[in-house]
C-alpha cells in the first residue's frame, strides 16, 4: 500500500496555543516507528513520519526500524537498528565481545526501577548476561537514536528548524504507546529512560513524557486515515476490535467507545487469557500481560512454511548443500519485502530472487535464471496456517461482544489476502473492515500524536470536526483506568473469621488483622479531570513523637470486576509527618492507655499524565498542606 510521510488536514482546525514540539514513538517487539508534529500559532498541524533510517532506503513500508541494539565488550552501543543487522556487522559481531539486545520489549521491568540487573542478550552474538545492559539501559539508548534521527527529520521538513528546535526541545513532549496491559511501573521505567534519552528533565517528565495504549492509538490512527465511513458512524457502545499481527507476536485488543463528546473516550476489556506469545527458534514462548490477548503466530510463520518448502525442493532436486542454505535464505528475503506484502490472488503466479543465480534454470523447481515461479495456490498454504491461527484467536476473544469494526495492524495488517479472509468471516457476523488510506504498519505512532493533538485543540471534536460545547466539565479515559485502584487496610481482629491470620496490636490496644481491599476508584468508570479523592489516615503513636516519621502507604491495583487474585503494587506513598508535629492530640485509648493520634487526608487528583498527590490535616483550625512522593512500585 503507498503511503506518504505525511498526514495533511486531518484536524480541521488550526493550532491556537504556544508553539511546540510533539513527537509520537512506538516501540515495538521487532520493528519501531516514529513520527514528529511541529504545532505552531496559526498553522494547521502536520504531522511527519521519520522515513529515513541509516542502514536501509527511505520508502514507505520501511518507515519502521528494527528494535535493535548492538553493544561492544564495554557496553557501549555500537550500532543501532538497521546497521546492527547488516551481514559486515553481523560477522564482525561474530568474531568480538559483541552483544545484540532485542525482543527487549518482552522482558518485564525489575521490581526496582534502581535495579542494575542485567538483561539477557541475544544468544547469537554474545549470550553472557554478566555483560548484559539493564533494560532501562537499553531503552535509553534505543530512544537516543530515535531522537537523533526524529531531529534530522524535522530539520528537513520546518523553515528555520535549527532555531525552531534549540528553542521548542526543552519543553517538547512525547508520547509512547505501550501495550493495554503495561501500568505505572512500565511507565516510570520508560520516563526514566526518556530523561535519561534527552527527552527533557526530571521536572519536566510526568507533564511532557505521556503514555497511550496501542490499542486507542490504532483507533484514532484508523479514526484520521479510512475517511467518513468510521469517522461518522461511531457512537457511545461501539466496539472495536484491534488485531495487530506482527512479526513473531500477534496480539488482540478489544475496546469500547464510552462517548464521543467533547472527545472520544474508550475502555478496555480485561482478558480471560492475558498472554501475549512469541514465537522464536520454532518454539513458543508464553508471556503474561493484562487486558489483551496473544496467539501463537505472527508472519514469520509464513516465511517458516516457505523455508520448509525451498529446503525440501531443493534437497530433492539434488542441490548441495551450500546452495540449499544460500538460495533458500536469498529467497525467504526476497519474498518478505515483496510477495508477502503483495499477495491477493490464487490464480496469479508470484515470483521470488534466488540471488545469485543467474545461472540456474530448472523446470521442475519453476526456476528460470535464477528466478523461481511459485502459482497462488502454493503461496496460500505457505500463508494458511498462520491466519487460520489468527481466526481461531480473534473468535476466541470475540465471543459475546458485537464488534461492528475490526482493525488490522502490524507488517500483516496491510496484506489484501488476510483482509479477504477477515471479511469472509467477520462480514457476515456484522463486522466491517475499514481499509486506512495510509501504511498500518506503525500505525501507533501517528495515532498517538493525532489523540495528543486533538485533546489539545479547544474547538475540535474528535469526529466531526464540529466546534465543542463551552463549559462542560471535560472527561477523560485513561488506559490505567481498565484496572481498578485501592489500598490494603486493617480490621479487627475476629476469632470465627481470622483463625489462623497474622495478628498485630496498634497503639490503642486493638488486635486487628492485615488484608482489607479498600478501593477509590473502579475499574471502566472514567474520572472528571480535576477530581480529588480523598483518603482519610489515623495514626497513634505511644510518645508525643512522630516516630517513624515517614508514614508509607501502598496503591494496589485490580484488573478484574471482582476480588479475586491478580493485585499488583501500582505506588508507594511516601508522606513526611515531621510538619505534623503540632497537630498531635493526646487521647486515652483501651485499657485507659494514653495515645497520641494525628489524623489527615491523603488526596489523590488523578490526571491525564498520573496522580498528582498532596497530604491536607487540621492544626489550629486551619487546613494545612504539604507535598506527598509518589513511587511507582519498588523504585
Amino acid at each position: 500500500m503507498a503511503a506518504s510521510n505525511t498526514s495533511p488536514g486531518v484536524f480541521g482546525a488550526p493550532w491556537e496555543g504556544d508553539n511546540k514540539i510533539v513527537i509520537g514513538i512506538d516501540i515495538g517487539t521487532h520493528n519501531s516507528g516514529a513520527a514528529f508534529v511541529y504545532l505552531s500559532k496559526g498553522a494547521q498541524p502536520l504531522i511527519h513520519r521519520v522515513a529515513s533510517w541509516p542502514g536501509q532506503a527511505a520508502i514507505d513500508w520501511q518507515s519502521k526500524i528494527p528494535t535493535i541494539v548492538l553493544y561492544d565488550a564495554n557496553m557501549r552501543p555500537l550500532s543501532i537498528g538497521a546497521e546492527a543487522v547488516w551481514p559486515g556487522v553481523q560477522e564482525g559481531a561474530e568474531g568480538q565481545r559483541w552483544s545484540r539486545a532485542m525482543n527487549f520489549k518482552l522482558q518485564p521491568p525489575p521490581e526496582s526501577l534502581k535495579s542494575h540487573q542485567s538483561l539477557w542478550l541475544d544468544v547469537g552474538v554474545n549470550p553472557s548476561p554478566q555483560n548484559g545492559a539493564s533494560l532501562k539501559q537499553v531503552y535509553s539508548d534505543y530512544l537516543k537514536y530515535l531522537l537523533v534521527h526524529t531531529e534530522a527529520a524535522f530539520r528537513e521538513r520546518v523553515l528555520d528548524a535549527g532555531r525552531v528546535w534549540a528553542s521548542l526541545v526543552p519543553t517538547m513532549e512525547l508520547i509512547i504507546t505501550h501495550p493495554s496491559g503495561w501500568g505505572a511501573h512500565e511507565q516510570a521505567l520508560l520516563r526514566l529512560a526518556a530523561v535519561e534519552a534527552g527527552y527533557g528533565n526530571t521536572d519536566q517528565a510526568t507533564a511532557n513524557i505521556n503514555f497511550l495504549s496501542e490499542a486507542e492509538a490504532a483507533v484514532h490512527f484508523y479514526m484520521h486515515h479510512s475517511g467518513s465511513s468510521l469517522k461518522y458512524n461511531v457512537q457511545a457502545g461501539t466496539s472495536f476490535l484491534v488485531c495487530d499481527i506482527g512479526i513473531s507476536t500477534t496480539v488482540i485488543n478489544i475496546c469500547t467507545v464510552e462517548s464521543t463528546r467533547p472527545m472520544l473516550k474508550m475502555k478496555h476489556h480485561c482478558s480471560s487469557a492475558c498472554n501475549q506469545i512469541q514465537l522464536k527458534d520454532g518454539h513458543i514462548y508464553l508471556h503474561a500481560y493484562a487486558d489483551h490477548s496473544g496467539i501463537q503466530t505472527g508472519s514469520k510463520a509464513i516465511d517458516r512454511e516457505l523455508e520448509q518448502y525451498l529446503r525440501r525442493a531443493f534437497t530433492d532436486a539434488g542441490l548441495p548443500n551450500d546452495r540449499t542454505e544460500e538460495y533458500t535464505k536469498n529467497a525467504v528475503q526476497d519474498f518478505e519485502k515483496t510477495t508477502k506484502y503483495r499477495f491477493s490472488d490464487t490464480n496469479v503466479d508470484y515470483r521470488i530472487n534466488l540471488g545469485n543465480a543467474r545461472h540456474l534454470t530448472d523446470s521442475t523447481l519453476r526456476v528460470r535464471r535464477g528466478t523461481m515461479t511459485l502459482p497462488g495456490a502454493l503461496v496460500k498454504s505457505f500463508f494458511d496456517p498462520c491466519i487460520q491461527e489468527v481466526l481461531k484467536g480473534v473468535d476466541q476473544q470475540i465471543q459475546g461482544i458485537h464488534a461492528p469494526f475490526i482493525l488490522l495492524l502490524g507488517g500483516l495488517g496491510d496484506n489484501p489476502y488476510l483482509r479477504q479472509e477477515f471479511k469472509r468471516r467477520y462480514e457476515p457476523q456484522g463486522s466491517s473492515l475499514p481499509l486506512p488510506g495510509d501504511s498500518t504498519s506503525k500505525a501507533y505512532a501517528l495515532g498517538a500524536l493525532l489523540w495528543s493533538t486533538i485533546t489539545a485543540l479547544p474547538n475540535l471534536n474528535t469526529l466531526n470536526n464540529q466546534p465543542q460545547q463551552t463549559g462542560n466539565t471535560t472527561q477523560f479515559y485513561d488506559p490505567c483506568l481498565s484496572r481498578s485502584y485501592g489500598f490494603e487496610t486493617s480490621i479487627p481482629y475476629d476469632y470465627a473469621s481470622h483463625e489462623g491470620r497474622y495478628i498485630t496490636t496498634n497503639p490503642s490496644g486493638i488486635k486487628v488483622v492485615q488484608g482489607k481491599w479498600l478501593e477509590f476508584i473502579h475499574k471502566d468508570k472514567p474520572l472528571d479531570q480535576n477530581t480529588v479523592i480523598k483518603k482519610p489516615v489515623a495514626l497513634a503513636f505511644s510518645a508525643p513523637r512522630l516516630e517513624p516519621s515517614v508514614f508509607e502507604l501502598t496503591l494496589y491495583s485490580y484488573c478484574g470486576s471482582d476480588l479475586l487474585e491478580g493485585f499488583r503494587e501500582s505506588f508507594r506513598i511516601s508522606v513526611d509527618l515531621t510538619p505534623m508535629t503540632g497537630a498531635l492530640e493526646p487521647r486515652i485509648g483501651l485499657y485507659g492507655v494514653i495515645n497520641w493520634h494525628i489524623g489527615f487526608d491523603i488526596c489523590l487528583n488523578y490526571q491525564v499524565d498520573g496522580f498528582h498527590a498532596e497530604v491536607q490535616w487540621q492544626e489550629q483550625g486551619e487546613i494545612q498542606t504539604s507535598s506527598i512522593t509518589t513511587r511507582p512500585q519498588d523504585v
